[in-house]
This record gives C-alpha cells, sequence and structure tokens, in this order.
C-alpha cells in the first residue's frame, strides 16, 4: 500500500499500533536501523509505521514483532486498548 496522502484520514487503530511499536522498541533498547534490520524491512518504513503513516501487512506486522521479541497479538491488543481508551 502507498504512503497516504494528506487528504485520506489515517485510521486511530493505525495511530494506536504506531504508539505501541514505538514503545516497544524503546523498551527492547533498539534504534529504528536495529529493528528495521531484525525484521527484514527498510529503515524507511520502520519510520512510517512508526509515524503511523503506513499500514503493514499482517506478515510486516509478525516480523516487526519477532523483531520485537514481543508476540503480535499482545502487540494489537496494547493497540487496541489504547484506541478504546481514545474513543471513550
Amino acid at each position: 500500500m502507498p504512503p497516504r496522502n494528506s487528504t485520506t484520514p489515517i485510521p486511530q487503530i493505525v495511530t494506536s499500533f504506531a504508539i505501541v511499536m514505538r514503545r516497544a522498541r524503546h523498551n527492547a533498547g533498539l534504534t529504528q536501523a536495529k529493528l528495521a534490520a531484525g525484521a527484514g524491512i527498510s529503515l524507511r518504513y520502520v519510520t512510517l509505521l512508526e509515524k503511523g503513516e503506513y499500514q503493514a501487512s499482517i506478515t510486516v506486522l509478525q516480523k516487526v514483532a519477532s523483531a520485537l521479541g514481543q508476540p503480535l497479538w499482545e502487540m494489537i491488543r496494547e493497540a487496541e486498548d489504547g484506541f478504546d481508551q481514545k474513543s471513550e
């Protein structure tokens, strides 16, 4: 999926997952470059994901979660929890 243009709204769950991903990377003590290398994706891709500007495939999200040493379901649950709290 190409990056969003400025008129396309970003779904809240994407923004929420970006926050979870960034927090997990910091907690793991990884730079964006090290996460990218561990997940087999580009540094630019990691940057876009952490900004919430790109929606990754489930396959990419699994690679990211694995590189962070976390189960993907847990990261998604955290993102959903954050999304639910912002919706209230």
